[in-house]
């Protein structure tokens, strides 16, 4: 379990990660889509160790709220858990939409450079148009600098994978079925348990659904 100081390094971590370059590309909605990456740490003075690998996205899917523990595959542990974390809170596009993605890390190697001069060469390359990622991270947090590029590539295409969705009808009247689903079961379940009825009001919470289900939730209280 990560404990609050790791926590807050974690947070400073993510905020020093620079995505220096994000491919125009967007993830498809029915298929998969692969973005490859090149990430660069300084190690010490004018040596950098570069890493270039792959993020795999598969078909989006229609998820519940707080299920991501499956989507992290390819990162340790304390990265997974920070971002379970970090994304319960604050995320809503995981809270609609199950992003199920690979990291796989292809090359690892040194360079003797300076990595901002490096990292605007590579940049100035990238121009031209290439769905790879030009990325700074920290050498002991490299991960967290991927899945701060991972969480970019989902804020670009989150609303066209939605209104796609939406045209072939997965979402119904507007709330994903499985969410219906879920939410009828813990009424019925909340109805003889106060701990079922506290699940209930934060999942509500989480899918921005309280107002709608309001009357019928206090209801419960006067039973």
């Amino acid at each position: 379990m990560l404990d609050r100081d790791n926590i807050q390094k974690y947070k400073k971590a993510l905020d020093r990660c620079q995505i220096t370059y994000l491919p125009a590309e967007r993830i498809e909605t029915f298929g998969m889509t692969y973005f490859n990456y090149y990430m660069m740490t300084e190690l010490r003075e004018k040596y950098t160790r570069f890493r270039e690998g792959t993020i795999v996205f598969h078909k989006p899917l229609v998820i519940l709220a707080g299920r991501t523990r499956e989507m992290f595959n390819g990162f340790p542990d304390a990265v997974r858990e920070y971002a379970e974390k970090l994304l319960d809170k604050n995320d809503t596009h995981f809270h609609l939409l199950g992003y199920r993605f690979q990291n796989s890390l292809r090359e690892t190697w040194e360079e003797r450079c300076h990595l901002y001069e490096r990292a605007a060469e590579l940049r100035k390359s990238a121009a031209g148009g290439t769905n790879a990622g030009i990325i700074i991270g920290e050498e002991e947090y490299w991960e967290l600098a991927a899945f701060k590029y991972l969480i970019k590539l989902i804020e670009q295409s989150f609303s066209i994978n939605v209104t796609e969705m939406k045209e072939r009808g997965l979402f119904g009247n507007g709330t994903p079925s499985s969410i219906t689903k879920e939410i009828d079961k813990l009424f019925s379940e909340a109805s003889s348990s106060a701990d079922k009825r506290q699940e209930l009001g934060k999942f509500l919470l989480a899918h921005n659904l309280f107002e709608t289900y309001e009357d019928r939730y206090f209801s419960l209280f006067k039973k």
